[in-house]
């Protein structure tokens, strides 16, 4: 959905606008891995609704009584919707967010990762054009959901009899080759091969899972019927709520909520009408106009309204989907508008003044990912924090060549603070195994290539500048380091290089050091734990680890002379911000280890 950084601003922000700290939020972001994406809808849907508010009635950088009597979120208040808004010009009203998530969100994934890894395996085993095969999976038993094997079990499959046969048919040339899983408690699938692309793009298709055959089984009507039963709840312990809007986040991708048009579909306003309306004070066309179906009459049939859904008294439906914003910028994540839907039939209506401010939050102030983040989900401890850290932070990169071996490169902050402490190599990161060739280096490859040169020849770093960015975009501030031009130099490299470091109260400092040491460590030639081993430089390694567990951030470089000497080498000075409170993931490795010694400890007793 968006990236821990991001998740962090937006935490920090919310916390200045509203004057408060989101304790409860915030530790809902750290240990619940599980229902990780549902909290960042929450805190989603609570910056872009302060944002909203506070626009209308302060600058957006006040932090005062008054802002925070316009818009108070949950805090650490127990039984209470997630936000409270009582703008100036509007009755107030309550806000409960919820995200959906698919029924069973690993088999989609395994689902939608198949069949590549169907084409990696055929290539391991050198079948020709595999890489280009056209895969359509299909259910064995069409009265079900097509279902794939666990992901854990498809290295089974290769020493299986039918799989086999299925290269052995596409080794002899049979293009046309199927490959039937026999529906099994976990398996429901047929591996058919259509052939092959003949241009660069690659195919798969397979039928939707999950797809709702009726009201009751779309999770938009299952999720009302959750929050109306929380509602009734508030309600019966005396606690009124009135009115109470129901604000539901999805991604696009989710097959369950979209309307494909097809007769037996449910679309998500069917789903709301059926959860909501009293269809007995309804005539028979409104019926089937709203909910897609309608009893005969003289039939008594069930009302499919959910109990406790007349305190209720709109739902909110916004998507994630892709758009194309113009050749600048191509496909994109955004938000959707927001389609309110208001009950026909409640205790408390919403008024239209509230609706207009509904429809003025924008959901789009933040950049939206791929939908699924590495970080939201629990780490395997066999993969290193860091490198996970920085694969999943999508930094960019720029490189630009000049005569004379002149370059300038543009690195994430936070590669360079990875690289200062030590949770990364060279290799980690230049050694792109994905893309580009000898003849034609990627541009992570060429970058590395150039860094090593300068180290060869003593190239010296003219100028640095900070480039910031948004931090509501996923990207990462960068360093931009101008190398001169060649010039061959003899000087000697100085195998003990000294840093010195400034400190303020606040915990904020600045790193000063020789400006070919970050050369080296950038290049892999020389290592963090080789330049802080050093005895005058350990007390500075062990401040840069805590800082960047801490999740403080490099927030100013520039190139500066420590000695009055004007033939003294120049120094790169690295400012790092105060540590905040903000930070996730390491705060999760830490809830991790501790419940892995409390289970120890449990066990040994």
């Amino acid at each position: 959905m968006i990236s821990e950084p991001q998740a962090e601003f937006l935490l920090s922000q919310c916390e200045t606008w509203l004057g408060t700290k989101l304790n409860k939020l915030q530790e809902r972001l750290r240990g619940e891995h599980e229902q990780t994406r549902s909290h960042l809808w929450e805190l989603i849907v609570l910056h872009a609704t302060a944002s909203a508010v506070i626009s209308r009635h302060h600058k957006q950088d006040d932090s005062n009584s008054e802002v925070s009597s316009l818009i108070q979120p949950e805090g650490e208040q127990e039984a209470v919707p997630d936000i409270f808004l009582q703008p100036d010009d509007c009755d107030p009203f309550w806000v409960e967010v919820a995200y959906i998530i698919p029924r069973n969100q690993q088999q989609e994934t395994d689902i939608r990762l198949f069949p590549s890894w169907v084409r990696e395996e055929l290539s391991k085993r050198k079948v020709a054009d595999s890489q280009h095969l056209r895969i359509r999976l299909k259910p064995a038993d069409t009265s079900k959901d097509v279902q794939v094997p666990p992901n854990n079990s498809w290295g089974q499959l290769l020493k299986t009899d039918k799989w086999k046969t299925f290269v052995a048919e596409l080794e002899s040339g049979n293009f046309k080759s199927t490959l039937c899983l026999e529906e099994t408690e976990n398996t429901n699938l047929i591996v058919i091969i259509e052939g092959i692309e003949q241009g660069g793009f690659v195919s798969s298709s397979f039928p939707a899972p999950n797809v709702p055959k009726c009201p009751k089984s779309h999770p938009i009507y299952k999720k009302i019927e959750e929050k109306a039963k929380q509602a009734s709840k508030w309600a019966k312990s005396g606690k009124k709520y009135k009115p109470l809007v129901l604000f539901l986040g999805a991604s696009e991708k989710l097959h369950q909520i979209n309307d494909s048009g097809t007769p037996s579909s449910i679309s998500p306003k069917q789903a709301v009408y059926s959860a909501l309306a009293d269809t007995e004070q309804w005539d028979l066309t409104t019926t089937l106009n709203a909910i897609g179906t309608a009893p005969w009459p003289g039939t008594n049939a069930p009302r499919q309204r959910v109990k406790g859904s007349r305190l209720i008294s709109a739902v909110v439906i916004v998507t994630i989907k892709n758009e194309y914003s113009g050749l600048k910028y191509g496909w994109r994540k955004r938000a959707s508008r927001p389609i309110v839907i208001k009950n026909p039939h409640p205790d408390a209506e919403l008024t239209l003044h509230q609706e207009q401010l509904i429809h003025q939050i924008n959901l789009n102030q933040v950049e939206y990912g791929s939908g699924c983040e590495s970080w939201e989900a629990q780490q395997t401890q066999r993969i290193p924090i860091a490198s996970q850290r920085y694969k999943e932070w999508e930094g960019s990169f720029v490189f630009s060549p000049g005569s004379d071996f002149f370059f300038n490169i543009e690195i994430p902050c936070n590669l360079v603070a990875l690289f200062l402490a030590g949770d990364i190599t060279a290799c980690e990161v230049w050694d792109d195994k994905n893309s580009g060739s000898d003849d034609s280096p990627s541009l992570k490859k060429e970058i590395g290539s150039s860094l090593c040169l300068a180290t060869e020849v003593n190239q010296q770093i003219t100028n640095v500048n900070f480039v910031k960015v948004d931090p509501k975009l996923r990207e990462q501030s960068r360093i931009r380091l101008e190398f001169g031009a060649f010039t061959a130099s003899t000087e000697p490299i100085n195998d003990s290089p000294q840093a010195y470091i400034e400190t303020d109260a606040s915990g904020a400092f600045t790193l000063k050091l020789p400006q070919n040491l970050i050369t080296r460590l950038l290049a892999g030639k020389i290592t963090a734990g080789e330049v802080w081993n050093i005895d005058n430089n350990k007390q500075i390694g062990d401040l840069l680890k805590n800082a960047v567990s801490r999740g403080q951030e490099i927030i100013d470089a520039k190139l500066v002379q420590v000695s009055s000497d004007p033939e003294s080498e120049p120094a790169l000075s690295l400012t790092f911000s105060a540590p905040t409170d903000t930070t996730i993931r390491e705060d999760k490795k830490i809830i991790r280890e501790e419940k892995k010694r409390r289970k120890n400890k449990i066990s040994e007793n």
